[in-house]
C-alpha cells in the first residue's frame, strides 16, 4: 500500500513542534491529529532528505512536498465509456445480463 501523503501544513507542524518545541512523538501526534507512526515516517522522511524545521520555512509547500514524497503521478486514466451498440447486440443473446457485460 502507498503512503498516504499528509497535508503540508501537518508536515510543517510536526517540524516544528519536534525541533523547535522538543516534544514527543506522541504529543505531536496528538496535537496535528495524525497516528505517532505517521509523525515518526514523517520525521525519518525529513531527516533522510535534509529537511528541518529552519529549511522547512525557507521553501515552497510544492518543495516540500515534492522532497519527501518524490513527484505526483498522474491520475489514472480515465475508463472508456461503454460502447451502446455492442451491448445492446450481446444483451439480445439468451443468458446474458447487464451483470455479465
Amino acid at each position: 500500500m502507498a503512503t498516504e501523503r499528509l497535508k503540508m501544513r501537518q508536515v510543517r507542524e510536526i517540524l516544528r513542534q519536534k525541533h523547535l518545541l522538543g516534544r514527543s512523538h506522541r504529543q505531536i501526534a496528538t496535537s496535528v491529529g495524525v497516528s505517532p507512526g505517521g509523525v515518526s515516517g514523517t520525521l525519518k522522511r525529513a531527516e533522510l532528505v535534509g529537511i528541518d524545521w529552519a529549511t522547512s520555512q525557507t521553501m515552497t509547500e510544492d518543495e516540500i512536498e515534492q522532497r519527501l514524497y518524490g513527484p505526483k503521478l498522474h491520475a489514472r486514466a480515465e475508463r472508456p465509456m461503454p460502447d451502446a451498440a455492442a451491448m445492446h447486440l450481446e444483451l439480445r443473446r439468451p443468458g446474458v445480463t447487464l451483470q455479465l457485460l
